[in-house]
């Protein structure tokens, strides 16, 4: 993505929350990202949405690698996690 439209990273992401609002969804591939760029909008994002935003994707990698994703990095949000 920020190849195709050049610059840094977070001055890309910038101008597109310039254009496009605080928050945005973005699908990279097979990656599907919500960026939220407002302080206030993310404040209330992770108050009231907060388990929605607290596991990890399951990765094969991270299964392999990391103890079957149990790992504190990796692990999904459960009684485990806590």
């Amino acid at each position: 993505m920020f190849h195709l439209l050049g610059g840094l990273p977070h001055q890309v992401l910038r101008d597109l929350a310039k254009k496009y609002g605080p928050i945005m969804h973005l699908q990279l591939g097979e990656v599907s990202l919500v960026v939220v760029t407002s302080p206030d909008m993310a404040k209330q994002v992770l108050k009231t949405h907060d388990l929605a935003f607290a596991s990890r994707p399951k990765l094969l990698a991270a299964e392999i690698l990391f103890y079957n994703g149990t790992d504190i990095v990796f692990s999904p949000y459960g009684d485990y996690w806590r």
